[in-house]
């Protein structure tokens, strides 16, 4: 069964690989967040500093994020925070 509807698929696949539409790769989240983070690593681990209000004053870019991105970032830090002191406090 499981073979048969592998078959399946990689027929429907062949068959049909010409109306298929490539997209190109555009950033990530992970990309996003790893800026974030590399902006708030070289001014003292403030995450403001990587508002996109905070950068377009800073250096006049316009950057692909929001506001809201950077304050989602900020929140699970935090929630790692906590998550990280009920591990250290299992283990001891």
């Amino acid at each position: 069964m499981a073979l048969c509807s592998l078959c399946l698929g990689l027929a429907l696949l062949f068959s049909c690989r010409t109306r298929l539409v490539s997209i190109k790769p555009q950033d990530g989240v992970l990309v996003w967040a790893g800026k974030a983070f590399s902006i708030a690593i070289r001014n003292g681990y403030k995450m403001n500093a990587a508002k996109a209000n905070v950068a377009l004053t800073r250096s006049g870019k316009i950057v692909s994020r929001t506001d809201d991105f950077i304050e989602q970032l900020k929140s699970g830090l935090i929630a790692c925070r906590v998550f990280l002191s009920f591990i250290i406090y299992r283990l001891c």
